[in-house]
């Protein structure tokens, strides 16, 4: 295939960027007071003193920080500025991520423009832009928007220093974006380890005269890892069994999943554009003008993938593909690149580069999106329910959405807000919790436990997510409510998004606000 020239004259096509990060701001902004917060979000309230938990000072952050989590304090600390500016709700604590995700495209398509071309550029844009699971963590109030930022700007720091001789500034940013990393996510160890480990390697094509940056640049890698020793060695080290670092004794993620899925998640899960894509990226590895970035770029990219996978397989601590979000915006200015080669072959070039970013937005859509459901509305209208028609001798048992999501400690986040009264509990009781999969109970232990909780209540309350399939624990409750002689008076609330239902204890004297006929 013979590659046939652009237009030149592309210095207008940076305007492109405005509607994809309008487009990347709508996607992630429809989610950012949909849901509950979930049990990371609550753990990043709690530990930054956020909403009721706080006010904490910074050392007080830091304690906890140190104490209670395996994560490094750069999203607590910026958190705890942002909600103390912004306020403390749903939305603004989201909203940081949010930002931060804008953040991340923008600089996405910096460094595609830089590297290659603006063309490349506005395409990795759109790549990472119109990427469902990268929307997902722009609602998210976590870290991984932050690290998915902090490490495309180190990589365009690096990649400007080698190529255009960055100045004494530009190097002094680049050590401190190391520095960033690693105090942001733990897993910026494996990939500026493949960072350093290309810069080394790179000095077999370094020419003489500029092997004076080279040195320089190992050196900004080498002073950034030496500032995360005092964190590496200390808390970290303390916390690498903990469960709040997920050095967890299993792992529902092996080898296998993290080499096929995190490409299929890359592409929308569409993961034979990824193969076609690829093929036009080699294509390009072939010209000499290209060699060295794309080399860059797939060695850092592959490789670090290929550490975390084998450091995985020795001792196992990847629980979810979000620990490798940060690889999305290289990977994203790759399928610039390759959609970039797309165009320029002739015939049917163009055409088919402008389908397969077609397909590539078409399956946001087309896929199941990052809320299932959405639950924040019918929470709030029964919560305010109960707030208002419960009593401490009632019981409320949440059944809202999985157990494992929305724990206990989420659910006294929301009963403390409403300064709920009534004794409330998640409906698996602490029995058969796991991560995923079946869950087995013990009939018997259940029912002796949910009547040790409900203890006589006159009345029990039963919230229901509306989205949630049929789940033995909700089965084995209404078992157990039967057999201790409660009976369904009615649905309080019918929201579209949650239901709530009040029981009657047979003995029971009086109302809740709701005629029961029983």
């Amino acid at each position: 295939m013979r590659a046939v020239p652009l237009a030149n004259n592309t210095r207008l096509l940076w305007l492109l960027v405005v509607p994809i990060l309008l487009f990347a701001a709508w996607q992630g902004a429809r989610w950012l007071s949909d849901d509950l917060i979930w049990a990371d979000e609550q753990y990043s309230l709690w530990v930054t003193g956020g909403a009721h938990y706080g006010p904490l000072s910074p050392a007080e952050i830091f304690d906890r920080t140190i104490i209670d989590t395996g994560h490094p304090p750069n999203y607590y600390m910026l958190l705890a500025a942002w909600g103390a500016f912004a306020g403390w709700s749903e939305v603004t604590v989201r909203t940081l991520s949010w930002l931060l995700g804008l953040l991340a495209i923008a600089w996405t398509y910096r460094l595609g423009c830089d590297a290659v071309s603006r063309l490349v550029g506005v395409i990795a844009a759109l790549a990472l832009g119109a990427n469902l699971y990268f929307h997902n963590y722009m609602h998210d109030a976590r870290m991984y928007s932050l690290f998915a930022s902090v490490t495309v700007i180190c990589l365009w720091l690096y990649w400007r220093i080698v190529s255009v001789r960055g100045s004494g500034r530009t190097q002094i940013a680049f050590t401190l974006s190391v520095i960033t990393a690693l105090y942001t996510h733990y897993m910026a160890l494996p990939m500026l380890a493949i960072l350093g480990l290309y810069h080394v390697l790179s000095y077999l094509w370094t020419a003489p005269e500029r092997r004076g940056l080279w040195w320089r640049l190992l050196a900004g890698l080498i002073i950034g890892a030496m500032t995360f020793l005092p964190w590496g060695l200390g808390p970290f080290r303390q916390n690498s069994s903990a469960e709040s670092m997920a050095w967890r004794g299993g792992t529902d993620i092996g080898t296998a999943e993290l080499l096929a899925i995190v490409p299929h998640l890359f592409a929308n899960r569409g993961w034979p554009l990824v193969l076609l894509i690829g093929a036009f990226v080699l294509l390009e590895f072939l010209r000499p003008a290209r060699r060295s970035l794309i080399g860059f770029l797939l060695f850092w990219t592959g490789g670090t993938l290929l550490l975390i996978t084998l450091l995985n397989a020795v001792r196992p601590f990847v629980l979810s593909y979000r620990y490798v979000l940060m690889l999305w915006p290289a990977a994203a200015v790759l399928v610039g690149i390759g959609v970039s080669r797309m165009a320029q072959t002739q015939r049917f070039g163009r055409a088919l580069a402008v389908i397969m970013l077609v397909v590539w937005v078409a399956l946001i859509f087309l896929r199941e999106g990052p809320i299932d459901p959405p639950l924040w509305r019918g929470a709030q209208v029964t919560l305010d329910t109960l707030e208002r028609q419960a009593t401490a001798q009632d019981a409320a048992v949440f059944y809202w959405s999985k157990p494992f999501d929305f724990n206990d400690n989420v659910l006294a986040h929301y009963t403390d807000a409403h300064n709920l009264d009534v004794p409330s509990a998640i409906i698996d009781f602490q029995l058969g919790r796991v991560n995923a999969g079946d869950v087995t109970i013990d009939q018997n232990r259940y029912q002796q436990n949910a009547e040790a909780f409900m203890n006589n209540a006159p009345f029990v309350w039963l919230v229901l997510g509306t989205g949630l399939e049929p789940a033995p624990y909700l089965t084995v409750f209404e078992d157990t409510l039967d057999n201790l002689d409660y009976h369904l008076c009615g649905m309080v609330v019918d929201h579209p998004d949650m239901r709530l239902l009040l029981y009657r204890h047979e003995n029971a004297v009086g109302e809740r606000g709701f005629t029961c006929s029983v």
